[in-house]
């Protein structure tokens, strides 16, 4: 018992640290975190599998078919740039808690017709997310007991 209590007073406020280290390990797995919005919008998914919409113009339907057939004929695909796609980026809301957005000019506006949902995760990539940075804390934490340095 005393070995974890003087590993638990090696570590400082374990509490704090973790709560910054996944915080940094998010961060560091974000680009995945955006290209899995990337290809999900390519299929015109929206994180709750359904489809993120309808095109009401047959010729823009079968324009955008053209650029993309991967979302199916008349689908929303918030990809036609992919100017958007490419500019996702994040803000910390609160520890392990983030908004997830775009820095193009009319985010605004695709955020008021299709929804803000269409920047989060599924809870599938979510899973995937968590157990990434859960794998990489344990990595630091078995190479603190080990070794007694933190990365």
């Amino acid at each position: 018992m005393g070995d974890l209590i003087g590993l638990y007073q090696r570590f400082g406020n374990p509490s704090k640290d973790l709560d910054l280290l996944f915080d940094n390990l998010f961060e560091q797995v974000f680009p995945q975190v955006k290209k899995m919005i990337q290809e999900r919008w390519l299929k015109g998914k929206s994180p709750n599998g359904d489809v993120i919409g309808l095109y009401m113009s047959n010729p823009y339907s079968m324009f955008k078919n053209q650029k993309n057939p991967m979302a199916g004929f008349g689908v929303v695909d918030l990809t036609n740039t992919g100017d958007m796609g490419e500019k996702i980026t994040f803000g910390f809301m609160d520890v392990a808690e983030y908004e997830i957005f775009s820095t193009v000019p009319y985010y605004t506006r695709i955020v008021q017709k299709y929804g803000e949902f269409q920047f989060n995760v599924t809870d599938k990539e979510k899973e995937q997310i968590f157990i990434e940075i859960a794998t990489k804390i344990s990595e630091i934490t078995l190479n603190f007991i080990y070794n007694g340095k933190r990365n």
